[in-house]
């Protein structure tokens, strides 16, 4: 895997493991069991097996910084495609890695199962590895001139618990293409676009009313003339005034295929309305799911057109 292409996985899971691992501790009614297990961990296909996080969930009234959710004396193991693969504790707490006498690269289309147990507690979960995916190439479309916008920011405190104010944005369109891949036996694909800028920015409320990600069916996707399949997203980058430049900034697209688990935990995971996200772990809450992903890294400017996979 190229530096810069391992460096943005690794980003977009500890995005999703933090959501995970917040939201499995939230509870509005009634406090957490200490003893409900968070499990997390992705096999990616054409990768080493990964590393699996064992927690305890928390409730709100523990404090932040308080007692340590880690669990450092689990047994775990994996069985990928028939071969059992046993898992000990790592550097990290609470994080397992593989136990192997040489390396084991996850294929597309195997099927995989875990145990876990802890104390008289124990979880299980299994899936299949998609087919790899490759982003062909990202469009990028930048306007001459910012639109006006109306900015909310949910943490102003005034009378009318509104704290709108006028500003302007400028709306960044992003299309990218990438093959499709044919329904196998294990069931259909989905795929997860995400457009990440990197960029002071303070509304989500701009991110809701745009389209920065989205989860759906592969083929639901585009169909374009030459086979290729794309989807086309918005970003908003917000600017003082109608005269201001456009601010460059760094971006990074993300193309995951997956099955349904894992969609299904990507589409819930920051679901307001949910104790925790959809979870495909029996006895545990969490996410153990086989996915393929790659990305494309670029800095946007007023100039930016098209740009290619270089892998």
């Amino acid at each position: 895997m190229p530096a810069w292409r391992g460096h943005n996985v690794r980003r977009l899971v500890a995005w999703a493991g933090l959501a995970l691992v917040l939201a499995a501790g939230c509870d509005t009614v009634s406090p957490t069991d200490d003893n409900v297990l968070v499990i997390e961990g992705y096999l990616e296909t054409g990768q080493p097996l990964p590393a699996i996080s064992i927690r305890r969930a928390l409730s709100l009234t523990t404090p932040l910084g308080g007692e340590p959710n880690a669990i450092d004396d689990a047994a775990l193991a994996l069985t990928v495609d028939g071969t059992r693969i046993p898992y000990a504790l790592g550097d990290t707490p609470g994080t397992y890695e593989p136990v192997l006498d040489q390396p084991f690269v996850v294929s597309a289309y195997t099927r995989f199962s875990m145990e876990a147990a802890w104390r008289d507690l124990s979880a299980a979960a299994e899936g299949a590895i998609p087919p790899s995916i490759r982003l062909d190439s990202v469009l990028v479309s930048v306007p001459a001139t910012p639109a006006d916008a109306i900015l909310i920011d949910s943490l102003r405190l005034d009378t009318l618990g509104v704290g709108a104010q006028k500003g302007y944005l400028y709306p960044v369109e992003v299309t990218m293409w990438w093959r499709p891949e044919d329904v196998a036996s294990d069931g259909a694909y989905w795929i997860e676009t995400l457009l990440r800028p990197r960029i002071a920015f303070s509304s989500t409320v701009i991110d809701f009313f745009l389209q920065p990600t989205d989860i759906r069916l592969e083929q639901e996707m585009t169909a374009r003339p030459d086979g290729s399949l794309q989807w086309k997203g918005v970003y908003g980058i917000p600017v003082d005034s109608l005269t201001s430049p456009f601010p460059p900034h760094a971006l990074t697209v993300y193309l995951v295929r997956s099955h349904e688990d894992y969609a299904e935990f990507a589409a819930t995971r920051d679901a307001p309305q949910r104790r925790e996200p959809k979870s495909n772990i029996d006895g545990a809450v969490g996410i153990l799911a086989g996915i393929s992903m790659d990305s494309l890294s670029l800095t946007v400017s007023a100039t930016t057109t098209a740009r290619s996979n270089p892998h």
